[in-house]
C-alpha cells in the first residue's frame, strides 16, 4: 500500500468489509445444500423425503481446487450467501487480497460455530456479531455479542426454515423468542390451489417485511426454495397457511 494505514484505519477497513458481507446476502446454507445434491446426484424430493442422504457426503473428497474459482464448491462461500464458516472466509480472503500484509487471518472454532480472527490487529470476523467486527486479544473468553436496547445495530429480521419432519416452512419474526411464527405446511388432506396461492402471498410478504427481494434473490435461492416448493408439493400435497403450529402429518420419515 502507498500509505501506511492506522490501527484505527484498518479496524473500519474490517468493518466495512463485515457490513458488506453481511447485507450482500442472506445467512443460509441452501448454496451448500444445493452443491451437495449436485456432486451426490440427488433430487429436491430425495432430500425431503431422506434428509439423512446428505449425510453420507465425504467431507475428504473436497480437494484444495474445489474451493478456488471455478471449482465446484467455490460458490458455497465465495458467493453472496453462506453460513458462519463462508461468511468469516468470504471477509478474510477479500481484506488479505486487497491489503496485503497487513492482515494475518486464522480460524477457529467455538462448537459448530467458527470465526476468524486477526493476529496482527486481534479483529475478530464473526457472523454473529450485531454490531460488525471486535478486537480480541488471544486467549480472552468469547465475547458474547448483545443487540438488546440499542435498535440502530444491524440484525437479522426474519428467519425461514424448512422443518422436513414436520412438512412444513416455519417464519419467525421474532429469532430471539421464537415468538411471532406463522406456518406454511404441506398437507393434501387440507390444502388446495387455492391455498397454495395464499401461501405463496404470505410467504412474499414475510420476504418483503423481513429480508427484501434482493436477499431473497442472491444467489437464485428463490429459485432454490421455489424447486423444494415444488417437490414438497408433489411428495405432500398443497399446502395451508396458519398462525398456530399444526402437529406434523403421519411420516415415518
Amino acid at each position: 500500500m502507498d500509505q501506511q494505514l492506522t490501527p484505527q484505519d484498518l479496524f473500519n477497513i474490517c468493518d466495512n468489509q463485515w457490513r458488506k458481507a453481511f447485507v450482500e446476502g442472506p445467512h443460509t446454507s441452501f448454496k451448500m445444500v444445493e452443491a451437495m445434491r449436485d456432486v451426490m446426484g440427488l433430487t429436491y424430493q430425495d432430500i425431503l423425503t431422506h434428509p439423512e442422504r446428505l449425510a453420507a457426503f465425504q467431507e475428504d473428497s473436497v480437494q484444495e481446487e474445489d474451493i478456488y474459482p471455478g471449482g465446484r464448491y467455490y460458490d458455497t462461500w465465495g458467493s453472496l450467501t453462506g453460513r458462519c464458516t463462508s461468511f468469516a472466509i468470504k471477509v478474510v480472503s477479500n481484506l488479505e487480497d486487497q491489503y496485503p500484509g497487513y492482515f494475518h487471518f486464522g480460524y477457529f472454532n467455538i462448537g459448530p460455530h467458527r470465526l476468524g480472527r486477526c493476529d496482527k490487529t486481534q479483529i475478530l470476523i464473526d457472523s454473529t456479531s450485531n454490531n460488525g467486527v471486535k478486537r480480541q486479544p488471544a486467549r480472552m473468553e468469547v465475547m458474547h455479542f448483545d443487540a438488546y436496547g440499542n435498535p440502530g445495530l444491524l440484525s437479522y429480521e426474519g428467519l425461514i426454515r424448512w422443518r422436513l419432519s414436520h412438512h412444513r416452512i416455519e417464519l419467525s419474526r421474532d429469532m430471539d423468542n421464537g415468538q411471532n411464527m406463522s406456518y406454511i405446511t404441506f398437507d393434501g388432506s387440507r390444502g388446495s390451489a387455492e391455498s397454495n396461492n395464499e401461501c405463496l402471498d404470505e410467504l412474499y410478504y414475510f420476504i418483503e417485511e423481513c429480508g427484501g427481494e434482493e436477499q431473497w434473490k442472491a444467489d437464485e435461492i428463490n429459485v432454490v426454495n421455489r424447486d423444494l416448493w415444488k417437490a414438497a408439493v408433489r411428495e405432500w400435497g398443497w399446502p395451508v397457511w396458519t398462525e398456530d403450529a399444526a402437529p406434523p402429518p403421519n411420516s415415518t420419515n
